[in-house]
């Protein structure tokens, strides 16, 4: 079984707009998965911050290991 890490999922929404979301995952490809246009993101981040956008409004995605 893969070893999984906690990675930092940052959706850059534009005009310094950023929402980061911590996923456990295998690998950063698996982390950035679910990216599908039309699908919605409803998430918790951190300090309690609750975002909610569709994918189609972000204008990049970048993943870290945390």
């Amino acid at each position: 079984m893969a070893e999984t890490k906690n990675y930092r999922v940052i959706y850059h929404l534009g005009q310094g707009v950023e929402a980061v979301q911590i996923v456990e995952a295998g690998s950063p490809k698996e982390a950035a998965c679910g990216l599908d246009k039309k699908e919605m993101k409803d998430f918790l981040g951190e300090n309690d911050t609750h975002f909610q956008f569709r994918m189609e409004e972000v204008k990049m995605v970048s993943v870290k290991e945390e």
